[in-house]
């Protein structure tokens, strides 16, 4: 039986008793800062599978663990709850470090600060140079936007790159800033063909560079792709060969948020994503609720409007299904 080990903030009491033949531990769970020493003798042991840190403050982890050396069997690793802690993930790095090919399947971080795109990238960098490339399947990262207008946080694509190497996942959630294209679309696109789920948030600064042209990277390499979050400029539509068989018809997507993405025709929006995704059911937009005042908002209008013309995009949607309904029945 699968059994959890709490370390509370008696953590070096507990370690130096702690007998892992009696417990059969195979989830850690630690909720209080630990010292290198404990770490250590913790990730010494073995049959850790999960491993987790519930965290609200910043002396959360150790430097200075070996390379290579402990919690060789984890599969799961969670960072949760940070609070106050800067702008680092370098501990978290510096524990990723202590890994050697980890086969680790699941990985995720919620990090209630705003880390630099540097610390980040760094952190990208050691997974990838310390898990296996084959066995992970769930990256979920999450940060703080707090600070929202520092360009110090913005990912770079050069820096995302490291996650390419893991051609298996098949969910992946990317919260934090970045500035992605349509170019860096078709690379996920391409370099992970078995994703199933993918969330990609940021904050709204500018228009977004990503197009319509990334869903049909989407559709032709991603043929298990059932769920995608993504915004995007649906201003101007791509032009779709006439030939049906020509262009990818994406057999599984079903659902699609679009949050606050551009849009202003609604009918060719509407016909373009049919023809690609003719199952899918559900397109959720960025409701922008009622206006803070009652005086004219401009930009309250602008949001409104783009939330309407996705809700006819669902409506015209919802029409052409019904059509091939009918046709299928006849």
């Amino acid at each position: 039986m699968h059994r959890a080990l709490e370390i509370p903030e008696i953590l070096p009491m507990i370690v130096s008793h702690f007998d892992p033949d009696r417990y059969a531990a195979t989830s850690l769970h630690l909720t209080s800062a630990i010292d290198a020493d404990a770490i250590l003798h913790l990730g010494k042991l073995g049959g850790f599978k999960s491993l987790t840190f519930d965290m609200r403050d910043a002396s959360f982890l150790p430097a200075g663990l070996p390379r290579g050396k402990i919690f060789q069997d984890l599969s799961a690793f969670e960072f949760t709850g940070l609070r106050g802690g800067g702008d680092s993930l370098d501990p978290v790095t510096n524990l990723i470090q202590s890994w050697d090919r980890s086969p680790l399947t699941s990985f995720k971080i919620e990090f209630m600060s705003s880390p630099s795109a540097t610390s980040l990238e760094a952190l990208f960098h050691a997974l990838s140079e310390h898990c296996s490339h084959d066995a992970l399947h769930t990256i979920e990262i999450t940060l703080s936007f707090t600070r929202i207008s520092d360009t110090h946080s913005l990912v770079s694509s050069r820096g995302w790159t490291h996650l390419l190497l893991f051609s298996n996942l098949s969910s992946v959630q990317l919260l934090c800033r970045y500035r992605f294209d349509d170019e860096d679309m078709h690379v996920m696109a391409t370099a992970w063909p078995k994703l199933k789920t993918l969330q990609l948030m940021s904050p709204r600064q500018n228009d977004p560079s990503i197009t319509l042209c990334a869903l049909l990277s989407f559709a032709r390499h991603c043929l298990q792709l059932e769920s995608l979050q993504i915004y995007l400029d649906a201003r101007t539509i791509p032009t779709l060969p006439l030939d049906e068989a020509a262009h990818p018809v994406h057999p599984t997507l079903r659902t699609l948020f679009v949050e606050e993405s551009l849009i202003t025709d609604a009918q060719a929006v509407a016909a373009f994503i049919s023809k690609l995704f003719p199952d899918i059911s559900y397109i959720h937009s960025s409701d922008p609720g009622a206006p803070e005042s009652d005086d004219d908002d401009p930009e309250f209008a602008v949001q409104y409007r783009r939330f309407e013309l996705w809700n006819e995009v669902v409506r015209l949607l919802r029409g052409t299904e019904e059509d091939n309904d009918v046709k299928d029945a006849t």
